[in-house]
């Protein structure tokens, strides 16, 4: 499997968590509802409902992350970045990822890992006596989330090196991963 192989299967199989995850707002759309609703005609509050809420927005939130790090739906500094070239916008994209992302990342793991590993061991539940058990369920989504962070910043960075350095049919192929960003609408 050539590099460029890789970079998409790994940006593939990102989106397509990415894009399962996206239905868990319609679950969280339908539990607000309902707590809503019940909360108001019906006196029904829920600590349950509340911090399944919370829950679902962490879920789709944790899952969505790379997803969003590879539609490129993350801060940047347009100002700047559009008066760079493609060959600069690639630099500036590889530096960052090998310098800070991909160490951040790694260290977030690690530590998270550890988190997930205390609250498991500890039998972590709800402080509420009415509110969800197995805490440590949720906090696992947070090494998930870097996990998949980390794999959709290696496609990208895949992809950049390739841009900067790959054989011609290849940076010819990837000559859309730097084009300039389509000027807001009213402009």
């Amino acid at each position: 499997m050539g590099v460029l192989a890789l970079a998409e299967r790994l940006d593939r199989l990102v989106r397509w968590i990415g894009e399962r995850a996206a239905w868990l707002m319609v679950a969280l759309m339908a539990v607000t509802v309902f707590d809503v609703v019940g909360r108001r005609f019906f006196v029904f509050g829920s600590t349950l409902l509340q911090e399944l809420e919370w829950h679902l927005h962490t879920v789709n939130f944790c899952l969505a992350l790379g997803f969003a790090y590879l539609a490129d739906s993350h801060v940047r500094i347009d100002l700047l970045r559009e008066r760079l070239s493609p060959r600069a916008r690639a630099w500036i994209e590889s530096l960052g990822c090998l310098l800070f992302f991909v160490p951040f990342c790694l260290v977030v793991l690690v530590v998270s890992l550890h988190f997930v590993e205390i609250s498991f061991a500890q039998g972590e539940r709800s402080s509420s006596g009415l509110g969800l058990p197995f805490r440590w369920a949720i906090k696992s989504f947070i090494p998930l989330s870097v996990v998949l962070l980390l794999l959709a910043s290696v496609a990208i960075l895949l992809k950049n090196l390739l841009f900067l350095f790959g054989p011609p049919d290849v940076r010819a192929r990837l000559s859309d991963l730097h084009r300039p960003a389509a000027a807001p609408v009213g402009t």
